[in-house]
């Protein structure tokens, strides 16, 4: 029986209205946007609640980079960026905090955190799993394993819902947690657009409850 849904944040349950620091970092430091590139902005951006300045100089210098107006730059990208929800996300919460736990199982910057909390989902989520403060990356099952237990549930009592196959799904699969692919329609500006296949998919979380 399943006792928890677990939700990735990004393309999931949030997207930036314009700008995308994320996308940005890529298109600054002319970067292909591909898995190996992918991690290494995560490892020096999303692990850790230190000053975000300095993380982002940290990157810089570790691709040879060494232009500190630059890091300027994308830091105030990332203040300047505006969250949203989608906009069945508070619906669907409110509806599913009523049955089951809820989770959150993100890769994001400890600069992510204030928008948030604006946005208001926190009072339906009973664990966050934001890699900055466990210092755990998906897919890394560790961090599945961090939110797992938070939530006082075993593997096959959680569904796990995400926009990536390889951070969201397969990870979870392996754990034995049943896992649902979202893949949002395309009027919303997204760092990732999944082209893989996965058997549970759904373009909107209305459509999630035939998975639970």
């Amino acid at each position: 029986m399943i006792k928890a849904i677990i939700f990735d944040l990004w393309n999931t349950l949030v997207y930036n209205e314009k700008v995308n620091p994320y996308n940005l970092v890529f298109s600054k430091l002319g970067m292909e946007e591909n898995s190996n590139n992918e991690r290494i902005v995560e490892e020096a951006l999303m692990v850790g609640k230190g000053d975000f300045r300095l993380m982002v100089l940290g990157l810089l210098r570790k691709l040879g980079i060494g232009n500190e107006s630059l890091a300027v730059e994308l830091e105030d990208a990332w203040k300047e960026s505006r969250m949203l929800l989608f906009p069945e996300v508070i619906g669907r919460l409110k509806e599913f905090r009523k049955k089951y736990k809820i989770g959150i199982l993100t890769n994001t910057t400890v600069m992510d955190l204030p928008q948030i909390k604006k946005l208001g989902i926190m009072k339906f989520i009973d664990y966050s799993g934001f890699s900055f403060e466990t210092g755990l990356l998906k897919p890394d099952s560790r961090a599945f394993e961090d939110v797992l237990e938070n939530l006082e549930v075993s593997p096959h009592e959680a569904v796990m819902v995400g926009d990536k196959i390889r951070d969201d799904i397969l990870p979870a699969e392996k754990l034995g947690m049943k896992a649902v692919l979202l893949v949002r329609k395309g009027e919303f500006d997204r760092s990732h657009v999944e082209k893989g296949e996965y058997k549970n998919k759904i373009s909107s979380l209305d459509e999630l409850k035939k998975f639970l």
